[in-house]
């Protein structure tokens, strides 16, 4: 069956009032001729849903066949705020139709003040 695996991604934090989005890539290998789903949250690191990014919980991802890359967007909140980079993770969970190779994506927000 195919493998799902999700990046690390960085993204430059905005002033107060500005959002980023973070874009993860979530990729399947292997043997995509059939669908495939995974279901993907959010988790804090050192950043903190609802102030520095807003949360996802148990969204669902559907490879078409022939699907090798999907999405995932992360909106990231900016602030005035000196402060060190930040971290949180994407997590993948529960597939069908694939197994997860590597399931947690790091995305670090990194300080612009």
């Amino acid at each position: 069956s195919p493998a799902l695996s999700v990046n690390d991604v960085s993204v430059t934090e905005g002033s107060a009032g500005v959002t980023k989005t973070a874009v993860f890539t979530v990729k399947r290998t292997g043997d995509t001729t059939g669908s495939s789903t995974v279901k993907y949250s959010t988790a804090n690191g050192t950043a903190t849903a609802g102030s520095d990014y807003t949360a996802i919980t148990n969204k669902t991802i559907t490879f078409a066949a022939g699907v090798t890359t999907m999405k995932v967007k992360v909106k990231v909140t900016g602030d005035n705020v000196k402060e060190s980079n930040e971290t949180f993770s994407v997590v993948l969970s529960s597939p069908t139709g694939a197994t997860v190779a590597d399931g947690t994506g790091v995305g670090t927000i990194v300080d612009n003040d």
